[in-house]
C-alpha cells in the first residue's frame, strides 16, 4: 500500500520474465550477478554445473560486482549468448518490451554482428546488394555486349547521333571498309592518331560500334585495333543506320549546321583572298576612330565557337551604324 512492495523487486526482473524465464530463476540470477540485466541473461542461458557447497568469504567483493566494471575476455561469447536470448524473446512474447529492453536488443544485436564477421561489410557492398534487397522485383539491366549485334548497332548510333562529326567519319570509314574488304590498311585503327582523337575520341557509342557492332579487336599494340573479319551483314546495318541518322536525326542536322557555320566562319576571318580583303577596307573607312579617354561606351563581341572576344569604344555622338560597320 505504502509502496514497500516494490523495492523487493530488483530492478530488470519484467525484462527477464518477458524473455520467458521462471520468476524464481530471474531473481536468483540477478541477486548472482549485482543485478546486471546483461549477466543475468548470460546466467540464465548457460547456468553453472551443480557442485558441492563451498564456504564463501563474505568479506571480498563478489567476481560478478568486479565483472560489471572491467571487460571479461569472454565478453563477445556473453553478448554472442545475450543476442539469442533477445532473438527468442522477439519469438515467443507478443508483449511490447521496454525501453531498457530496447536498447539491450539493439546492442545484442550488434554484438551478434562483430561475432559472426558481419559488421565487417564494406560500403561498396551494401550500396550494390541494397536494391536487390529493398526492390526484389527490379531487374538488373544485362550489359550490351550480351545483346544481339543489331541492337548493338542500333545503340550505339543512336548516342553517336549527337556529334555529325563522329558520324560522318565513321560512316566513310566503314563504307571504305566495305568497298575493300581484303586491304589490311582499311581493317586497322590507331585510337592514338591525330585524326581519330580529333574527331571520335570521348564520343559515347563510338567503341561500342567498332568493336561490339561491327567486330574490331584490341591488338597487342596499345592503342590499335584491328578487324580480323569482315562481317558483311554487320557492315551493312551499320551503315544503313548511320545513313538514316544522316537523313532524319534532328540532334545529327543540328550539329552538322554548327559545325559548318563554324568552318565557314573560320575560313573567312583566316582568308587572303584579295576581293574579301578589298571589301574589308571599304567598309573599315565608314568606321569612326577609337576615341581616346573616359566617358565613352565599350561595345564587346563575343565568338560563340572559340570563346573569343573583340571590344572597342564608341563615342557618345556614333549610332548603330558605326556599330555595325565596325
Amino acid at each position: 500500500l505504502f509502496g514497500f512492495g516494490k523495492a523487493s523487486q530488483p530492478p530488470g526482473l519484467q525484462d527477464l520474465i518477458a524473455m520467458g524465464f521462471p520468476e524464481t530463476s530471474c531473481r536468483d540470477a540477478l541477486s548472482r550477478t549485482d543485478n546486471n540485466l546483461e549477466r543475468a541473461v548470460a546466467l540464465l542461458l548457460n547456468p553453472p554445473p551443480a557442485a558441492t557447497p563451498t564456504v564463501v568469504d563474505m568479506t571480498r567483493p563478489s567476481p560478478s560486482a568486479t565483472s560489471s566494471h572491467a571487460p571479461s575476455s569472454n565478453s563477445e561469447d556473453e553478448d554472442l549468448k545475450l543476442a539469442i536470448a533477445l532473438s527468442k524473446q522477439e519469438a515467443s512474447s507478443s508483449k511490447p518490451t521496454s525501453v531498457k529492453s530496447a536498447a539491450v536488443r539493439k546492442s545484442g544485436t550488434a554484438a551478434l554482428q562483430r561475432f559472426s564477421g558481419q559488421a565487417t561489410t564494406t560500403n561498396s557492398s551494401k550500396t550494390k546488394s541494397a536494391p536487390v534487397a529493398s526492390h526484389p522485383s527490379v531487374k538488373v539491366p544485362s550489359a550490351l555486349s550480351s545483346k544481339p549485334f543489331l541492337e548493338q548497332i542500333t545503340r550505339s548510333c543512336n548516342r553517336l547521333s549527337p556529334s555529325s562529326l563522329a558520324v560522318d567519319t565513321l560512316l566513310k570509314t566503314l563504307t571504305t571498309i566495305r568497298a575493300n574488304p581484303t586491304s589490311q590498311k582499311y581493317r586497322r585503327i590507331d585510337m592514338s592518331s591525330p585524326g581519330f582523337k580529333r574527331a571520335l575520341s570521348n564520343v559515347p557509342g563510338c567503341v561500342d560500334l567498332l568493336t561490339l557492332g561491327i567486330g574490331f579487336q584490341k591488338s597487342s599494340q596499345p592503342n590499335i585495333y584491328t578487324l580480323q573479319y569482315v562481317d558483311a551483314a554487320r557492315l551493312y546495318a551499320a551503315i544503313e543506320f548511320l545513313t538514316s541518322i544522316k537523313s532524319e536525326n534532328y540532334d545529327y542536322n543540328l550539329s552538322r549546321m554548327k559545325r559548318l557555320h563554324d568552318a565557314a566562319i573560320n575560313k573567312i576571318i583566316e582568308t587572303e583572298d584579295m576581293t574579301e580583303l578589298n571589301a574589308r577596307a571599304e567598309i573599315t573607312r565608314k568606321t569612326p576612330n577609337e576615341p581616346d579617354g573616359y566617358g565613352c561606351s565599350i561595345v564587346t563581341l563575343i565568338y560563340k565557337s572559340s570563346g573569343e572576344k573583340i571590344s572597342r569604344k564608341f563615342a557618345s555622338d556614333d549610332v548603330l551604324d558605326d556599330v555595325y560597320n565596325w
